[in-house]
């Protein structure tokens, strides 16, 4: 965030031309990705999409609510949850609304 605005890199500005251009050709929603990645040992559901299955990635469309599901591996319990760096909740499940393209980090300590 600089100056209280957020700054896209590169990589979120192509994302978000590329949902612009499924919306015209007829999709009914912006879509963008948010990258899923974990901290310790654990991982995390995102509605179809299981980070322990190698799922990394999901698109969203713009205002999705996004139910996240946090799993400790044998050994660790759940710290918290990060959205690019920031933190969201420590609570276990989380319902989340990104509004651009991002990282969402669940974060494993040992017990």
């Amino acid at each position: 965030m600089e100056n209280g605005m957020y700054v896209l890199s590169g990589e979120e500005i192509k994302q978000l031309v590329e949902g612009y251009k499924e919306r015209k050709e007829g999709a009914s929603q912006i879509r963008f990705r948010i990258i899923l990645a974990t901290d310790g040992l654990g991982s995390f559901t995102v509605v179809d999409c299981n980070t322990a299955t190698g799922c990394s990635e999901k698109w969203i469309n713009l205002g999705t609510v996004v139910p996240l599901r946090a799993k400790p591996a044998s050994g660790y319990k759940f710290g918290h949850w990060d959205l690019d760096g920031n933190y969201m909740s420590s609570s276990p499940n989380h319902t989340c609304s990104p509004v651009r393209p991002c990282t969402i980090t669940a974060h494993f300590v040992p017990e």
